[in-house]
Parts: structure tokens; sequence; C-alpha cells
């Protein structure tokens, strides 16, 4: 009802399922000896198959890292998710939007070649060399160029997570986008 509810309302050209960070899981009896990859692939695919019911015409689409395996999808313990999430990306069928944010070209290589298209959302909000994926805008700019390579990139969203670095590398990111062909 409530997807059901924001598509009559908002009539948004797409729905994003928000499986993000998903650290503790599988400490349940009901599920603490199956694959725990599995059971993450089940409920995005019943998550897909509920919006494709009420909004047909709709674009679903999902965060990366949850079905990554060279992000949170590797072999092995993620955080308190014993056997970690390796498989659920059986549940993303080729129709389904990717938005990257992994500073890794093998990522988008992998998406690519399963069919998805994708993507990329880089982002700013630690300063450059203070680790994680944070790319400097040059940087950035390159690796845009390597990852606009692969098939069913289809374009760059800014994300932040903290308001007050919002700003940070955005202006000389849409100067590159615009020289690229990507926006204005």
């Amino acid at each position: 009802k409530n997807i059901q509810n924001v598509n009559e309302i908002i009539d948004a050209w797409a729905f994003m399922a928000t499986h993000d960070e998903i650290r503790n899981h599988g400490t349940d009896s009901r599920c603490r000896d199956q694959n725990q990859g599995d059971i993450l692939a089940r409920h995005i695919k019943a998550t897909r198959e509920i919006v494709s019911q009420v909004a047909p015409t709709k674009r679903f689409a999902v965060w990366d890292d949850m079905f990554n395996p060279f992000v949170n999808a590797r072999p092995g313990d993620y955080y308190n998710v014993k056997g970690g999430w390796h498989g659920s990306w059986n549940g993303i069928s080729p129709d389904t939007l990717i938005i990257n944010w992994s500073a890794n070209d093998e990522s988008f290589k992998w998406f690519s070649d399963r069919g998805n298209p994708q993507i990329m959302a880089g982002y700013y909000d630690w300063p450059e060399g203070n680790g994680g994926d944070c790319l400097s805008p040059v940087e950035e700019r390159k690796f845009v160029r390597k990852v606009q390579q692969n098939q069913g990139v289809m374009g760059y969203m800014y994300t932040t997570w903290e308001f007050e670095n919002r700003d940070r590398g955005m202006s000389h990111l849409k100067e590159y986008f615009v020289q690229d062909g990507w926006g204005s």
C-alpha cells in the first residue's frame, strides 16, 4: 500500500530500495543456518516484484554495496553477519539500476557484464588522502572517464553523507561533466 501511495502522489521515474550497510543479520534461530546472501537475494527479489506489481513501468534501483562482490558481498563474515552477503546479487535482475558508489572500476565492469544499467555516485565528505573511497575532483574525473567505457553507465549522481561538506568538489566536477557531455 505504501508503494502504491508514493506512486500516486509523486509519480517518480524510479523506486530505490535502501538495502545498505546491513551489519547485523542471521542471529535468529529461523535463519542462523541459512546462507545470508541467499536470504538477501530472496528479499530484494520479492521487493522488486512488489514494486513491479504496483508500478510496472517504473525503474527499480539499489545501492551497489550489499550486492557487490568487491564491496560488502565478498565471501566471509561481514560485521555481525555470519558468512556475509556473498551471493546476494542473485536476487538482482539485469534491469535493476545499480547506484554504484564504489571507487573500484572492477565493480562497474562486473555489473556491466551482468547487464545492469548503472549510475555513478561519487562523494566528497572527507578530506583528500583521509582514507576510504573518496577521490579528489581530478582523480574522480579520470575515474569517470574510465568507468564510462562500460556499457550501461548512464550518468553521475553527486552523493554527500554530511551536510557541512555538501559543496566540496562539486564546482570542479560540474565543469568536467559538461565538457564530457554528461549534463549542463
